[in-house]
């Protein structure tokens, strides 16, 4: 319970720009006020994350093209100039700045010079959250709200898929095992929409159907080849 809450708390520490007033109310309630048991905490952190996960995506958007196009703005200066040489000649090579910020770099800085990376990378990560914030309050507020209609209408894509699973899951009445496999799926759905489980793949969910439907396919073939029958060697 307490790790869930402090992986909520975090989640939510820096909020996706924009993100309505209302539903930020009710994130902090949540969090000055959760409720008494895990499943109660998860369900509303999963009903937060539909409303979420649109926000996060555009934002995560926003980040990766200004880590692109503005790392090295903010980094190159605060290295002196002998690591700036080497880090250049590094970029010379074809690697850029997420390599260095990832540790893809090890085998080309040294141990003393990456502890002194360390908290540059994660001073040029601030420098650039609060960049493109500013960025999306102003100059890119409609693109960026844009952005977010996208997946907002990604989002309803999956939100049908997660409800014809969840349709399918309740008419499985032939293979019990089937019906709990689809309802785990739907589960690590809606868990990764929340951010309580790994990224979903939008274009894997649009085959998901598809794949239960092949399953129970395959089972209702399989059924009864291992069936042992009795016969009755004395009957005439």
């Amino acid at each position: 319970m307490k790790a869930t809450l402090s992986l909520f708390r975090h989640l939510t520490n820096d909020l996706p720009p924009l993100f309505p007033d209302d539903k930020s109310r009710e994130v902090f309630l949540i969090l000055d006020n959760p409720p008494g048991s895990l499943e109660e905490l998860e369900n509303k952190m999963i009903k937060i994350g539909y409303t979420l996960w649109p926000y996060t995506k555009a934002y995560q958007d926003f980040l990766a093209i200004a880590e692109r196009d503005m790392a090295d703005h903010f980094f190159t200066p605060l290295l002196p100039e002998e690591l700036q040489v080497k880090y250049l000649r590094y970029r010379d090579q074809g690697m850029v700045w997420q390599n260095v910020y990832s540790g893809n770099s090890a085998g080309y800085f040294s141990l003393e010079e990456r502890v002194f990376l360390l908290p540059l990378l994660h001073e040029v990560k601030e420098k650039i959250r609060q960049f493109v914030k500013r960025e999306i309050l102003s100059l890119k507020r409609e693109h960026y709200l844009k952005h977010v209609k996208i997946y907002e209408k990604k989002l309803e894509n999956i939100k049908d898929k997660i409800k014809e699973l969840k349709e399918m899951a309740k008419k499985e009445t032939d293979h019990p095992a089937l019906s709990r496999e689809i309802l785990v799926k739907v589960r690590s759905l809606e868990e990764g929409l929340s951010g309580l489980g790994g990224e979903i793949n939008v274009l894997d969910i649009d085959r998901l159907s598809e794949f239960f439907q092949e399953r129970r396919n395959h089972l209702n073939r399989m059924r009864g080849i291992h069936t042992q029958e009795n016969f009755d060697f004395y009957a005439n």
